[in-house]
């Protein structure tokens, strides 16, 4: 939702429509940073998501992020209970690995 107010004028005193941009060190050993949508967040614990990317080491972050997506929309709580199996919500992840140069990298998924 946040994402949505950047540069958008009228929402008004509720939320500031500037980017909060920050630098941060990465590990040495890179890390994978997960952009979603609160389809994600409202699924799943940040610590849920961490141990899904990193049972899919291996996987390329397209999988990583299918992986994600697939434990997230299994959640009994993200969904309608009309038995219809509908997503409450939208759900779309992606996944960025970000290693040390010499390593590979890439980002990708979503659903």
């Amino acid at each position: 939702a946040q994402a949505r107010s950047v540069g958008d004028a009228d929402v008004g005193k509720y939320i500031l429509p500037a980017p909060d941009v920050r630098t941060l060190p990465l590990p040495a050993g890179g890390c994978d940073v997960v952009v979603a949508s609160d389809g994600l967040w409202d699924a799943l614990y940040p610590s849920h998501v961490a141990a899904a990317l990193r049972q899919t080491k291996s996987l390329t972050p397209e999988g990583s992020a299918a992986h994600v997506i697939d434990r997230a929309i299994n959640q009994r709580h993200a969904y309608d209970c009309d038995g219809y199996l509908q997503p409450r919500d939208d759900t779309t992840v992606i996944v960025l690995r970000i290693r040390s140069s010499g390593g590979g990298g890439g980002g990708g998924g979503g659903g």
